[in-house]
Parts: structure tokens; C-alpha cells; sequence
């Protein structure tokens, strides 16, 4: 039997196995009525919980992810625009 953890995102998960002291093997639990069961690839997480976090935890990481999405978008636009304006000047 499987020991089930949950996510800083509140899904809960399956353990599938430990890959190095900081990191574990985890599998999403799919949820369909009054089932669940393990589904989908595998995949390695450092942080897991053994309660779902609250609506409130499960906002702040949301947040706190989308913010450090929004940066690393805002940066590779950067660079885009920086190599489209590197490109134009050398056909000048």
C-alpha cells in the first residue's frame, strides 16, 4: 500500500519512493467521485506535507509562483526583444 503525502499546491500524491535524501519519487492521485487512485507519470518533489495545506497556504505558493513566473517570462521577452534588435541593426 502507498503512503499518500500532499503538495505546497494542495494536490495529494502517491509515494512511490525516495530518489536522494532531499527528493521523492511521488505520483498524482486522481480523484473521481468516491475513488481514488494513483495516475499519471512520476515525478520528483522536495517538499511534502502529511496534512492538505489550508486555502490561505495554497494561495500564498499560487501567488508567489505566478509572481516568479510572471519575472522569468518578463525576462526571456527581454532577451528576445534584445536579440530581434541585435538582428535588425546588423541587416542596417
Amino acid at each position: 500500500m502507498s503512503e499518500y503525502k500532499y503538495l505546497k499546491d494542495g494536490r495529494k500524491v502517491a509515494v512511490v519512493g525516495r530518489l536522494n535524501n532531499n527528493q521523492w519519487i511521488v505520483q498524482e492521485i486522481f480523484v473521481s467521485g468516491d475513488q481514488e487512485f494513483p495516475c499519471g507519470e512520476h515525478f520528483v518533489e522536495t517538499t511534502l506535507l502529511d496534512k492538505p495545506p489550508t486555502d490561505a497556504d495554497v494561495k500564498e505558493y499560487r501567488a508567489r509562483k505566478n509572481k516568479e513566473d510572471y519575472i522569468n517570462i518578463r525576462k526571456k521577452i527581454a532577451a528576445l526583444e534584445k536579440e530581434l534588435a541585435d538582428s535588425n541593426s546588423s541587416f542596417e
